[in-house]
């Protein structure tokens, strides 16, 4: 009744919608902008032993080539059952990883006369990229002769990492306590301390126990871990232990994943379900109201032709038009969202075990 006559249809257009028309911006908005995409970006296991390796990873091992070395255990010596140990560890780092191979005590002999020598002695005989031929030539030059410089080699090897490196693991290998008056556990802790986030390991090979403890506090210092074997049996014990403990957390991704996935599928579905449910409401309303609106324009109006009777007309068929819209891309995005769940619940699972395998693969080659 308030409405002045004359108005154009523009006018009663504004009118209109102001008057019964719904306000659906909240709706279309999530309909718009609605993603189904379902992602499990959850921090997989690291793959190799230890530590997570990226592209920016260094891997130092520093050998012990002191005369104790030459020792036998079970049928080698425990120079050539650590150079098999460090071979194969060697092959199981990451492509993108850079390594390096330093020896210390590599000079002069057991003798007091050449302990000088021998404790200034440490030697990088490898860097870069782990190619097998080259490395197995470096490794063969390693040979048992003097005294244990462990501090040394650990106070050096910052020489042997790429100045781009983000993260450095140190190994070290070693059949005995620091001999030489250094300091290795002062030298690990300096390693830690630097800008590059580093750990010290420590592989104690036939130490005994005084030596156990000493290189365990090397290991304590350089936040890493110190582990004792008293074979190369022993040795790969270890190793398989470490692929265990991957395939255990392969395992534990797997299911966190799944559940991940399946989670974000639900919520997807609730959104969308919630989202076309409610713009079905608003527009059912606001169909009941043009319709209401429409017989009273109806009586008021009399001439069937009158542009407001014309309009009214107009917005319900608009809309039952956008009734459909709505009906249509709530189920669209409900099924694309069970459709990219699925998916990834299904990637999850088949990641997941295909890294588990791998561990296995290579637990049963040590």
């Amino acid at each position: 009744n308030q409405w002045p006559d004359g108005l154009t249809k523009e006018q009663y257009l504004n009118e209109m919608l102001h008057l019964v028309g719904e306000d659906y911006y909240e709706g279309m908005k999530t309909f718009l902008t609605f993603d189904t995409a379902v992602e499990v970006d959850h921090t997989k296991p690291d793959q190799q032993v230890n530590e997570p390796t990226l592209k920016t990873a260094h891997y130092a091992i520093l050998i012990d080539a002191s005369g104790s070395m030459r020792a036998m255990a079970g049928g080698k010596t425990r120079m050539d059952s650590a150079k098999d140990a460090v071979l194969d560890f060697a092959k199981q780092i990451p492509e993108d990883a850079t390594m390096s191979m330093r020896v210390y005590g590599h000079k002069g002999s057991g003798n007091q006369a050449d302990k000088q020598l021998s404790c200034t002695s440490t030697e990088n005989y490898y860097s870069g990229k782990f190619e097998e031929p080259a490395f197995r030539e470096a490794l063969g030059k390693v040979q048992p002769a003097g005294w244990t410089p462990i501090g040394l080699a650990l106070e050096t090897v910052k020489e042997d990492i790429p100045a781009d490196a983000e993260e450095v693991v140190v190994y070290v290998v070693s059949d005995g306590i620091e001999t030489c008056e250094g300091n290795p556990v002062k030298a690990a802790g300096d390693l830690v301390a630097g800008n590059i986030q580093t750990v010290v390991n420590i592989i104690g090979y036939d130490v005994d126990n005084e030596g156990q403890t000493l290189l365990k506090k090397v290991a304590d210092a350089g936040n890493g871990e110190f582990i004792y074997v008293n074979s190369e049996k022993e040795l790969r014990k270890y190793m398989r232990a470490q692929y265990e403990a991957i395939q255990k957390q392969w395992v534990e991704w797997k299911e966190t994943g799944k559940k991940d996935a399946l989670d974000q599928k639900e919520n997807l579905k609730e959104l969308s379900m919630n989202t076309k449910e409610t713009l079905q409401k608003q527009s059912l309303q606001e169909k009941e109201r043009l319709k209401a609106a429409r017989a009273y324009l109806r009586k008021k109006y009399t001439d069937n032709d009158h542009p407001v009777i014309e309009l009214s007309n107009y917005l319900i068929e608009d809309q039952q038009t956008k009734y459909q819209y709505i009906t249509e891309k709530g189920q669209e995005l409900y099924h694309e969202s069970i459709k990219n769940g699925q998916e990834t619940y299904n990637q999850v699972i088949k990641e997941g075990q295909e890294n588990y395998n791998e561990a296995a693969n290579k637990k049963h080659q040590q």
